[in-house]
């Protein structure tokens, strides 16, 4: 079982920052704009989600998260890692997380 406490991702690939609707709390987005972001730059209105929810992160043209950077070397990071939303802080420990994005221990297992 994973442990929140120790738990370090090392795919690096991205795919949790690409595929999920994060929806982003009133101290999500004062913790981004003590960052120095306006909120034009990252928050997104979702109509059909129900009120207080309706608020989520931008997402570029290809559909990726506006904080994801990609290296040279194909790997991902989250430009605002430490003010990210807390749902992101919560992956891979959420219930309802991507299927598709198993930690590398997990993917190992299923050789």
């Amino acid at each position: 079982m994973l442990d929140p406490r120790t738990f370090v991702c090392n795919r690096k690939c991205g795919e949790c920052c690409i595929k999920f609707i994060v929806k982003l709390s009133k101290s999500d987005i004062n913790a981004i704009k003590k960052e120095g972001y306006s909120e034009e730059d990252f928050v997104a209105l979702d109509e059909s989600l129900p009120e207080p929810t309706k608020f989520v992160l931008r997402k570029k043209a290809n559909g990726r998260c506006v904080f994801l950077l990609k290296n040279k070397k194909g790997v991902y990071s989250c430009k605002i890692y430490d003010a990210r939303p807390n749902v992101c802080k919560k992956y891979p420990f959420l219930k309802n997380k991507v299927d598709s994005c198993k930690p590398v221990m997990f993917k190992d297992l299923h050789r």
